[in-house]
Order: structure tokens, then C-alpha cells, then sequence
């Protein structure tokens, strides 16, 4: 949906699939970084709440300059 959607690329779709799934473990990665750091400082809800924006930029970005470029 990204592809067609987002940002209307509708080539190289196994690339682009395989790129796409790197980005998510990317995301996954600094999502459990983020949520390690921040928990020792902040309740961990806070600590949710303030991940998950910064991982969707991120994911967002990585797509956008990335997969779908």
C-alpha cells in the first residue's frame, strides 16, 4: 500500500520489498533501543509515547529516501 499509496512507485517490487523489510527491523531495533534508555528516566508509558513518534519519523524517512526513492 506504501508503494501505490504513499509514494506511487509500482516497480521493482521485490527489491523494494526486501529494502522495506530492512527498514522495519531498523525500526524495531531503535524502538527497543529508545524504550530501553527512556525507561530508566521516565514511566514506561511516557517512554512508549515518546517512541513511537521518533520511530515513525524515522521509518517514514528511511522509506521515503530509501525504498521508495
Amino acid at each position: 500500500m506504501n508503494s501505490t499509496f504513499t509514494f506511487d512507485k509500482r516497480n521493482k517490487k521485490l527489491r523494494r520489498y526486501v529494502v522495506f523489510m530492512i527498514v522495519i527491523q531498523a525500526g524495531t531495533l531503535l524502538s527497543t533501543i529508545l524504550l530501553f534508555c527512556f525507561v530508566f528516566f521516565l514511566e514506561p508509558i511516557v517512554a512508549k509515547l515518546i517512541t513511537i513518534p521518533i520511530v515513525a519519523i524515522f521509518q517514514f524517512m528511511l522509506n521515503k529516501l530509501w525504498t521508495f526513492r
